[in-house]
């Protein structure tokens, strides 16, 4: 991480994006869940938080981010859903 001086944190928090309307990710996901695993690889926080209900797709946003989040490398473990 380029900047040096940022401390560790409990958790990395993930706000929902809209899906696509199958309940696949949108680019708006897929930008903040990298960023998030980014982070999380170079122990900022020690877990993702991801956040995100049902909108126009019975998947909630959250379990599309988690999806997205382990397909990423982060373990199941480490990833906390809020729906």
């Amino acid at each position: 991480m380029a900047n040096s001086s940022v401390e560790n944190f409990d958790a990395i928090i993930v706000l929902g994006a809209a899906q696509m309307p199958d309940g696949s990710s949108s680019p708006a996901i897929e930008r903040r869940v990298a960023r998030a695993a980014e982070l999380w690889r170079d122990n900022v926080g020690e877990r993702l938080i991801l956040s995100g209900g049902k909108t126009i797709s019975d998947i909630p946003e959250a379990e599309t981010m988690a999806d997205l989040a382990r397909s990423m490398g982060v373990p199941n473990d480490v990833i906390e859903l809020e729906t």
